[in-house]
């Protein structure tokens, strides 16, 4: 989650101060800035070139490092927006890692950003069989039965991870959005609200706020937007957190400015193929989207 990302961080950082001979210290550093990116730690534009330089510099030093692979293939796949580029460099980092469960993961939303929903869901069977008692592997598939909008199975994938883990905030995440999804407003808040009372901060605000104007709570919705605007003066807010709120109240004009801003700040969490832009999708800015970001199908075969 967030709080551990940021103590990754920190502690890789000392470990490339105190020995920058160490390829491990570098990726492991690459690896936490790419996920500062994901969970609003930092500026996606700030943290993906950063990530990079770490990724190269570990990848120099040691060019079978799986982890550098890893993560210079999220940045490929965030900052450039390359989706082939980016599955060529996961396929490099699973061929050398090819038991580790997060690369497995990247792999496997690799994948549904391409529109390959059937075989992300394979692949996330593969990291299961691999590692069948992690929350991070349930959570990461729980993601991707989300993206394919299997939200039934999503929803049982993401308390697998809680029966491990009940505070694990990505099943919280993931369950909660398919709730949403199922349009059982009631569960999605209170998964939701329970992510945000263990990692406080934008990311679950944003999500919160989509589902308050989904469920018609307006005035809950708007709150929300206030609370994005009063911490951005103390931290880094995505423009895509507003963008879900606006969403979910289901204004066309101010979503797409919103999505305009993530677009030029280089964010990564567009998740255009998830049901948060439906409405929205016969509008030509959608399109003009979907193909400037390079994705290819962005939404799933009705199942």
């Amino acid at each position: 989650g967030a709080s551990g990302t940021a103590k990754s961080m920190e502690l890789f950082r000392r470990a490339v101060e105190l020995d920058p001979s160490q390829a491990e210290a570098h990726a492991g550093l690459a690896e936490a800035l790419c996920y500062a990116a994901i969970y609003d730690l930092r500026p996606c534009a700030e943290a993906y070139p950063a990530a990079r330089v770490e990724a190269l510099r570990a990848l120099e030093l040691d060019g079978s490092n799986g982890s550098a692979h890893d993560a210079l293939a999220d940045v490929i796949q965030g900052y450039d927006r390359d989706l082939a580029g980016a599955q060529k460099e996961f396929k490099r980092a699973l061929a050398l890692n090819p038991s580790d469960p997060i690369v497995r993961a990247r792999y496997a939303e690799n994948l549904t950003r391409m529109g390959k929903f059937d075989e992300a869901v394979q692949a996330t069977e593969k990291t299961l069989a691999l590692d069948p008692a992690s929350p991070i592997t349930y959570s990461s598939r729980a993601m991707i039965f989300f993206r394919s909008r299997r939200y039934d199975e999503s929803i049982q994938a993401s308390q697998q991870a809680l029966d491990f883990d009940p505070g694990f905030v990505q099943a919280l995440w993931w369950q909660g959005v398919s709730y949403a999804g199922k349009r059982d407003f009631p569960k999605s808040l209170a998964d939701l609200t329970k992510a945000l009372s263990i990692a406080d901060g934008p990311l679950f605000r944003g999500y919160l706020g989509f589902v308050y104007g989904q469920a018609g709570e307006k005035v809950k919705a708007v709150g929300i937007l206030k609370e994005l605007t009063m911490l951005s003066k103390q931290r880094w807010v995505s423009p895509i957190d507003y963008a879900l709120v606006y969403a979910g109240l289901g204004d066309a004009d101010s979503t797409f400015a919103w999505l305009e801003k993530a677009y030029q700040a280089h964010e990564t969490r567009f998740e255009l193929a998830s049901f948060y832009y439906d409405s929205f999708r016969s509008d030509p800015r959608f399109a003009n989207l979907v193909r400037r970001l390079g994705l290819l199908f962005p939404v799933p075969p009705p199942k």
